[in-house]
């Protein structure tokens, strides 16, 4: 295991995540910066799987290598799959926060079109409550707290 803040570039280079050498074993990056772990935890898996369904039989570690870095690459495959979720659960929230905050517009500029073309005109304090818009970021602050509880 080696830490990618501190390993040798050349060793990133040609592990890059989660390597199986033969008569070494697996080499895992990980990023204790950022507590990110999860090719130790393969490697950790893929060692567990050898060594409970190892028989004393002549292995050709050839094979074994190719089948090993298969299965790490379908990993970070998956890692990668949770990673692009994630991502997309994210920009959601922005797309479902920027539409409520339309509809908060629209009901809002509606209420004093109405009123305007009832009247012909607004009062001070309507354009000045009009322009400021305060109570539309009130009410959008509750919308955003309860998308940002959506998928907490």
């Amino acid at each position: 295991m080696f830490d990618a803040s501190l390993v040798d570039n050349s060793i990133l280079v040609a592990v890059q995540d989660l390597k199986f050498l033969p008569g070494v074993g697996l080499i895992a990056i990980i990023d204790s910066q950022k507590g990110d772990y999860r090719n130790l935890a393969i490697a950790y898996m893929l060692a567990r799987d050898i060594a409970l369904n190892a028989k004393t039989m002549e292995l050709d570690t050839d094979v074994l290598k190719i089948i090993v870095n298969r299965l790490i690459k379908d990993a970070r495959d998956m890692a990668l799959v949770k990673t692009l979720i994630t991502a997309n659960i994210d920009n959601m929230k922005q797309i479902l926060a920027q539409i409520e905050k339309s509809i908060l517009l629209a009901e809002f500029n509606q209420r004093y079109l109405i009123k305007f073309l009832a009247e012909g005109t607004l009062t001070k304090e309507d354009m000045l409550a009009f322009y400021a818009g305060e109570e539309i970021k009130e009410r959008f602050r509750l919308v955003e707290r309860e998308i940002g509880d959506l998928c907490s």
